[in-house]
């Protein structure tokens, strides 16, 4: 019989099919880490590239990390937003039901220009909101954390974008390292696990 052709190699292939269903989407998100324009050393007003801004223009940016005496940047730069400014971008244009998206972002308060407040978050058409983190008072340490929000999609088919927001009035925060991620539901491949165990045990008994 076929089944009893099966060696332990193959079901073990079979194995890491089935548990490479579980493995993270990892999508590209335009100038994550606010790498652009380049700001000389110093900073430069304007939504980033591939970014938009919600107020006025000179209310976000980019800025050298070293000249705002930022610590764990990913690159050179960071990004920012001052006076209740938010930045978004899109990163996915077809949302999958089941799937749970995590969107992560590296946050800072600047020194000299503390922040009390910031979002992030997940929105789709028309502002509405999937997944938003909240009012969060950063750590006032001038270094960047790593913050994170979930979403389960359920209905609809998206599209989705990034928002991060300043909450603080004339503060500043920083941003940079911004990521999102998804995986598929768990049970998604429960079917197939089932069946590799069904085909190892009738594999035993023959």
């Amino acid at each position: 019989m076929k089944i009893k052709s099966l060696s332990l190699a193959a079901l073990a292939s079979i194995a890491m099919a089935a548990s490479s269903t579980h493995a993270a989407t990892v999508y590209s998100i335009a100038n994550s880490s606010f790498e652009a324009p380049d700001a000389l050393g110093t900073y430069l007003a304007g939504h980033p590239p591939g970014w938009t801004g919600s107020a006025s223009y000179y209310d976000c940016g980019v800025g050298n990390a070293a000249y705002i005496s930022m610590t764990g940047a990913t690159g050179a730069q960071v990004g920012y937003a001052l006076n209740n400014t938010s930045i978004w971008t899109g990163t996915v244009t077809t949302l999958t039901l089941g799937e749970t998206y995590t969107l992560t972002v590296d946050v800072a308060s600047r020194s000299d220009f503390t922040s009390s407040g910031f979002q992030i978050g997940m929105f789709t058409t028309g502002g509405t909101p999937l997944a938003v983190s909240g009012f969060i008072d950063p750590v006032d340490d001038s270094a960047m954390h790593a913050y994170s929000v979930n979403y389960t999609h359920t209905s609809g088919s998206g599209p989705l974008y990034i928002m991060l927001s300043n909450a603080s009035g004339s503060n500043q925060t920083s941003f940079d390292n911004v990521r999102l991620t998804s995986v598929p539901e768990p049970s998604a491949a429960l079917p197939l696990l089932g069946a590799l165990g069904l085909l190892a045990l009738l594999r035993r008994r023959r």
